[in-house]
C-alpha cells in the first residue's frame, strides 16, 4: 500500500513541478511550490511511519539502544486494525492531493488553481497527518502530527485569501470571476482602495 500511495505522490509531485516551470505568473509558481510542500510532507510521513515505529522500538529489545529485529521481514510491532485505518486515511489524503494537482496543472485561471490547491491539498494533508498519527505510537509522534495538521488548517486558508486578493489586484495576471465579484463591489465603496477599478 505504501509503494501505491507513494506513486500517487510522485505523480502529484510531478505536476506541481509542471506548473512551477511553466508559470505564467509568479502566483502560479507560489501555487505550485506549496503544493509541492504538501506533498513533500505526506510523502515523508507515509514513508516515515514504519520509521517511526521502527525508532520507538528503541530500547526494548535484548540490547538497549539498539533496534530489536524479529525473525520475519514484517514491520515491529503491527497492529491490523490501527494499520489499516492509517493505510486508508493516507491513501485517501494521497488522491486528494493528487486530484489537486491534477486542478493546479489543468485549470486554465490562477484562481481556479488556488482554489483547487487550498481545499484539496488541506484536506488531504491533513487526512494524511491524522493517519501517520494513527500509524505512529508515542506521545512525541503524535503531537507533532497533530500539531502539524492543526497548523495547516490555521494557515492554509488565511494563506490562500491573501494570495487571492494580491492575484486580484496584481496588473498583469490574467483572472475570472465567474460569480458575484464583491471586491468590485467593495471598491465602488472605497474607490481610494484599488487602481484601474481593482481594490
Amino acid at each position: 500500500m505504501i509503494g501505491f500511495i507513494l506513486v500517487l505522490l510522485g505523480l502529484a509531485g510531478v505536476l506541481f513541478g509542471y506548473r512551477l516551470l511553466r508559470g505564467p505568473s509568479l502566483a502560479d509558481r507560489v501555487l505550485a511550490l506549496d503544493g509541492l510542500l504538501a506533498t513533500a510532507v505526506a510523502a515523508l510521513v507515509s514513508r516515515c511511519r514504519e520509521w517511526g515505529r521502527i525508532i520507538s522500538s528503541c530500547g526494548r529489545g535484548p540490547h538497549p539502544g539498539r533496534v530489536h529485529q524479529h525473525r520475519h521481514r514484517g514491520p515491529l510491532h503491527r497492529r491490523p486494525g490501527k494499520m489499516t485505518v492509517a493505510e486508508l486515511l493516507i491513501g485517501a489524503g494521497s488522491v486528494l492531493i493528487l486530484l489537486a494537482a491534477v486542478g493546479v496543472a489543468r485549470f486554465g485561471d490562477v484562481l481556479a488553481r488556488m482554489h483547487a490547491l487550498s481545499k484539496a491539498t488541506t484536506l488531504g494533508l491533513v487526512m494524511v497527518l491524522i493517519g501517520g498519527a494513527f500509524g505512529l505510537s508515542g506521545a512525541n509522534n503524535i503531537t507533532f502530527l497533530v500539531l502539524g495538521g492543526a497548523l495547516q488548517i490555521i494557515t492554509a486558508p488565511v494563506g490562500s485569501n491573501l494570495l487571492a486578493r494580491a492575484t486580484y489586484r496584481a496588473e498583469g495576471i490574467p483572472h475570472q470571476v465567474d460569480a458575484i465579484d464583491e471586491l468590485a463591489e467593495a471598491n465602488l465603496d472605497h474607490p481610494s482602495e484599488g487602481q484601474s477599478g481593482r481594490p
